[in-house]
């Protein structure tokens, strides 16, 4: 039996998030161990495996909560077909084969040489963005090692972090762009993939991390005169907590400072204020001016 801790961790869906199904879709139904903590079977971890690659793809709990079994299955084997795709691509092929050998030297090689032919944008776009799209969802099916998933992720962030700080020199000094996500998203790879398309134009950032207070980026956004605030949502994050922390965090600005929020988490998200814009893919951001 596994624990709720192991489910969060495994599944990228909070333990909040878990005991509000629980109560509202009667799933998962956990049992208790002897200290009363709840523990869940492995049939259950499989369950909420292919619930997430559902959630990831847009669709909401309360639909997806009243899908039989075998209508999930038919919709994630529909959808892994247009994944598969992705395998026709060559660059891609050949930066996985070097994360299953745990070559790090010639991935960084591969890394180098494709930025070069491709350029920051599209490299970011048609290659990187694929590239980990696939290797999540293999590690959300149980295709792919939890360790191969951070030795690919690990590799990219580096990558692309060294590279960041490369652009930074060309970038006009003018009011930055902060980036950040809030507590509870721990997921900042997408965050870096958006700096690097914003970098790319020249647009002086300042990322400060994941799991940001609000109240501090608040203060980040004032200190440094910010042009805009760039968060990122995965989708693990409640949609209605979205909402909520978005609006806190405007209240709290002393000027209408643009909110720029994207990732899957905003996929369903409606109409906000003028001022909060969504950007609902990475080709969104490379458009942002």
């Amino acid at each position: 039996m596994l624990t709720i801790g192991y489910i969060e961790k495994s599944t990228g869906i909070s333990r909040d998030t878990l005991r509000v199904w629980e109560k509202r879709y009667g799933f998962p139904v956990p049992k208790r161990n002897t200290r009363g903590e709840r523990i869940y079977s492995k049939n259950q971890l499989n369950h909420l495996h292919q619930l997430k690659i559902l959630l990831d793809q847009g669709y909401r709990p309360g639909k997806i909560m009243r899908l039989e079994k075998e209508q999930i299955k038919q919709i994630i084997n529909n959808h892994a077909e247009v994944k598969d795709n992705i395998l026709n691509n060559e660059n891609v092929k050949s930066l996985l084969q070097y994360t299953k050998n745990g070559d790090a030297k010639t991935l960084h090689q591969q890394l180098d040489k494709l930025l070069i032919q491709q350029g920051i944008e599209k490299f970011i776009l048609e290659t990187i963005a694929p590239l980990l799209s696939y290797v999540g969802e293999q590690w959300m099916q149980g295709k792919t090692s939890i360790f191969e998933e951070h030795f690919i992720s690990k590799q990219i962030t580096s990558f692309i972090e060294a590279h960041i700080h490369k652009l930074h020199a060309y970038c006009e000094q003018t009011q930055p762009v902060i980036l950040a996500t809030l507590p509870s998203e721990a997921h900042h790879l997408s965050l870096l993939m958006i700096e690097c398309l914003l970098v790319n134009k020249q647009q002086l950032t300042i990322n400060l991390g994941p799991q940001v207070p609000i109240e501090e980026i608040s203060k980040a956004a004032k200190q440094y005169q910010a042009k805009a605030i760039f968060l990122s949502f995965s989708s693990s994050y409640k949609s209605t907590m979205i909402r909520k922390n978005i609006l806190e965090l405007s209240d709290q600005l002393d000027v209408k400072v643009p909110l720029w929020i994207s990732g899957s988490g905003v996929k369903s998200m409606r109409k906000l204020p003028d001022h909060i814009k969504i950007k609902k893919t990475l080709e969104d951001v490379s458009r942002f001016q």
